[in-house]
This record gives C-alpha cells, sequence and structure tokens, in this order.
C-alpha cells in the first residue's frame, strides 16, 4: 500500500497542475472586457447584428434601448465605454426608451453620444411620437452612476423626456427638450445628483421645465422657456445646489396661483449666479423665489447661506401682491449682492410674519421699481442694507440685437460697471468672461467689456 501511495502521488499533482492551467486558459479565453470600447449607432442604415465597432458596421439600437435585439441588446457596457449616435437620425418610439443598465466612475463614465461631424444638424434625435413616457429613462431605483448623455434632442414624450429618480452622478449637456408631456409636471427632472448644462428646455406649457430636488445639483448655460409656474424649481434638500448661467424667459401664465422663473425652495448652501431672468413679456410673479415650508432646514424653520448674486433681472411691470425681482423667507445667512433688477413693484421681496436672520443686500441696482425693498423688510432686525445699493439708475444696457446678447449687455456709461462688491469671487460671468475685467466686478450677469478686451473663452471652460 505504501509504494502504491508512492506511484500515485505525481500523477494527483499532474492532474493538479492540468486543472490550474485550464482555469487559467478559460480565464484568458473569457469574452469578459476589462477594456473601455467605442460603438457605432445609425437608425435609418444600422444592423443589430452588426459588432458595432465602426460607421459601417453600426447598430441599429444601442445597448439599453427598448427595441435593441441581437448583439446590442447582449452587450454590457463598461466604464470608459462610448456608444456614438448618428447625427440628425431619428430614433421612434418603437426604439424608445433608452434605458443603461451600466454605471461608470468619475475618471470612466459611460457616455452615449451624437458624433460630430458623422450625420447633419446638432443632435440625434429621440422621438417619442407622443407613445412613450420617456426618451430617456432612469426613473427607477437601480443606483447607477456616472452616467453621461451628450448631444440628444428629446421630443415628444407623454412624460418627462428625460427623467432620473435613484442614479447618481448623471450628465445631460447639449441637449434640446420639446413636445413634453405633463405626467411629472415637469420636462426634465432629477431626484439624485445631476449635471445639465447647455441645454435648450422648451417647457410646452407644462408645470416646470427642469425641477431637481433631494441632492446637490448643478444646472448651468441652459436656455430655458414656456413653463407656467416655475421654468427651473429646485426643492426638497436640494443642498449646495448651483444654478448658473442660465438664460429663463417667457413664462406662461398660470391657471392659479403665483409663478416664479427660479424657485429654490427649503435648500441650503445653494448658489445662484450670473442668470438673465427676461420676463418682461408674458407672465411673471418672481424673477427668483426661495421659502423653506417643511420644517426640515439646517436651523429646523430656516434655511441658511445661500447666495444671490451676479443675475439680470427684468420683470414685466406688472405692480400688485407679491410681485418682486428676488423674494426670500425663512432665511439665515442669506446674501444677495451684484444684482440688477429692472420693472419690478419691489427689487427685494419679502414674506410677512416669516422667520428670518441675518439677511444682507448690497451692490444691487435697482430700476424701475416701486420700491428697493418690501415694507416688511424695513425695521426688520433680520435685515441688514450694505453698501453700494444704487436706486432708480438706469443700468444702460445696449438693447440692441438678440436677447439676451448682447442686448443685455452693459455700455460704458453704465452706473453697473465696475461698481459690484470688491469681494465678489472671482469666476466667468454668463457669456464666460473672466471677472472682474476692469478695475472693480460690475453689476448684473454681464460683466462689461470693450473691443480692446480679449475675447472671452468658451462657455464651456469654467473656472467656478
Amino acid at each position: 500500500m505504501k509504494s502504491l501511495h508512492l506511484v500515485h502521488r505525481p500523477t494527483l499533482a499532474a492532474g493538479i497542475g492540468f486543472l490550474v492551467s485550464f482555469l487559467v486558459l478559460s480565464a484568458w479565453l473569457s469574452p469578459i472586457r476589462v477594456h473601455a470600447a467605442a460603438y457605432y449607432v445609425d437608425y435609418d442604415s444600422g444592423n443589430d447584428n452588426n459588432n458595432g465597432q465602426s460607421q459601417a458596421t453600426a447598430w441599429r439600437h444601442a445597448p439599453g434601448m427598448a427595441g435593441a435585439s441581437s448583439v446590442p441588446a447582449a452587450t454590457a457596457l463598461v466604464p470608459g465605454d462610448t456608444v456614438f449616435f448618428k447625427s440628425g437620425v431619428i430614433w421612434p418610439a418603437a426604439a424608445l426608451p433608452l434605458n443603461p443598465a451600466w454605471s461608470g466612475t468619475s475618471s470612466q463614465p459611460v457616455v452615449f453620444a451624437r458624433l460630430s461631424g458623422w450625420g447633419t444638424g446638432d443632435y440625434a434625435i429621440l422621438d417619442g411620437q407622443n407613445s412613450d413616457a420617456h426618451a430617456i429613462d432612469l426613473n427607477n431605483y437601480s443606483q447607477r452612476q456616472y452616467v453621461v448623455f451628450d448631444g440628444f434632442w428629446l421630443r415628444n414624450t407623454t412624460g418627462a423626456a428625460f427623467a432620473n429618480r435613484e442614479n447618481h452622478n448623471i450628465t445631460l449637456r447639449n441637449f434640446r427638450v420639446t413636445g413634453c408631456g405633463a405626467t411629472e409636471d415637469a420636462c426634465v427632472f432629477a431626484y439624485r445628483r445631476t449635471i445639465f448644462e447647455r441645454g435648450i428646455v422648451d417647457a410646452n406649457r407644462q408645470m416646470y421645465g427642469i425641477l431637481v430636488g433631494y441632492a446637490n445639483h448643478e444646472i448651468r448655460q441652459n436656455d430655458v422657456s414656456n413653463a407656467f409656474s416655475a421654468l427651473i424649481r429646485v426643492q426638497t434638500r436640494s443642498d449646495s445646489t448651483v444654478v448658473e448661467k442660465n438664460y429663463l424667459h417667457d413664462l406662461t401664465m398660470p391657471s392659479g396661483g403665483l409663478n416664479s422663473a427660479l424657485i429654490f425652495r427649503s435648500s441650503s448652501y445653494g448658489t445662484i449666479r450670473y442668470n438673465i431672468i427676461d420676463l418682461s413679456s408674458g407672465a411673471g410673479h418672481f424673477g427668483i423665489k426661495g421659502w423653506n415650508n417643511n420644517q426640515e432646514g439646517p436651523l429646523g424653520n430656516r434655511e441658511t447661506q445661500n447666495k444671490v448674486y451676479g443675475n439680470t433681472i427684468i420683470m414685466n411691470g406688472v405692480l400688485g401682491v407679491d410681485s418682486s425681482g428676488i423674494q426670500f423667507a425663512n432665511q439665515d445667512d442669506l446674501q444677495v449682492f451684484n444684482n440688477i433688477i429692472v420693472n419690478a413693484e419691489y427689487g427685494f421681496g419679502c414674506v410677512t410674519g416669516s422667520p428670518n436672520s441675518s439677511i444682507l443686500v448690497k451692490y444691487n441696482l435697482y430700476f424701475q421699481v416701486r420700491a428697493p425693498y418690501e415694507g416688511c423688510w424695513i425695521g426688520n432686525p433680520a435685515f441688514s442694507i450694505g453698501s453700494g445699493e444704487l436706486v432708480n439708475q438706469n443700468p444702460q444696457f445696449s438693447n440692441t440685437g438678440s436677447k439676451p446678447v448682447p442686448y443685455y449687455n452693459l455700455v460704458n456709461s453704465s452706473p453697473a460697471v465696475n461698481t459690484g462688491d470688491p469681494a465678489t469671487p472671482a469666476g466667468m460671468d454668463y457669456k464666460g468672461a473672466r471677472v472682474p475685467i476692469g478695475s472693480g466686478f460690475d453689476i448684473g450677469a454681464l460683466e462689461y467689456s470693450s473691443d480692446s478686451v480679449p475675447p472671452a473663452p468658451p462657455p464651456n471652460l469654467r473656472t467656478q
């Protein structure tokens, strides 16, 4: 028995060695990818039986599309993958929604993007044909992260064209939205951290254009119009949200109640800067309105440390109760500075009886207003009027060309030039010009510049 045992021992070792070699070889031959890839989709000329790895062998559908079959349906995207869409091509309701099931990382997101130079036009078009609820559907609890959508026209949906409920660090940029429905009251919404930038949103007379909540969002360089309650609504613990360099215009008349270009509700530590709000035509009771009404702020019934600066707000001249360029209530350590407010009943409005502490207004310019401050601020110990307030001063816009730029550019003789708060954070104005340009900061969203000043950097180049 002993000699028999010795004879079989090498055989056992050899078997183990063979097994290890087999497993290593199997792993090497495995189809699982670890490197990022690029794929191409073209609804008009693609085929889901292709490999999708070139424009000539494009798929018809992207992975994650409801209509995908064969190869794209079986393809799992990994961090760093990009799916390129042909410009000008329409993906109809039968192909939608686009609902990715994969996550990227902060340095290697999963990207769905229109490919410039392939096809024609500025967008790849996802058309719900008034039968799909969403064009891009993250209205789920999948906890996906770091997914980017770049260069899409989302149109003709029965609900929000873009919907994000429980997916984090999502980006929607260089987009357009038209023909959205009313299922979620907003054309675009996100309840977890999302970046919206360089979009054009026609809200189709729905309640909101962009609606966000429950996270620190970034909303910048968007053109939003044609909503009846608010063009942008930030709500419910969207602490540290940044709303900057947006053009908000043409509110429609609500069936009842009041409306605002921008609502900032029940959120703290926010930054609202360098936006142009033009409600000179149509409806609009408030340019920017903020409050707390759910008793869950950092100070209970008050929000804290919001900053509102460098905005240009043009109202419609309707003088009546609760009509202001800016109105905030239930605030602590609120700073409002370097804003231009024109053609409103009040420059800075208030809500009688609301608890506030440490509200500071300074270096704002008011023109064609009944009063710069609503009556309930007068004598209120929580309210401070700082240096540099300019009352009944014409900001002297250029008033030529298209809106908002160059129409709302300042001219050299404007009282808003070089008279802003010296403590303003350095950064970029609405059109991407570094501020300050002159000897001091200007008031409003557009820093004055002469022909001798070098051109501003591209609007997508940010320092803030």
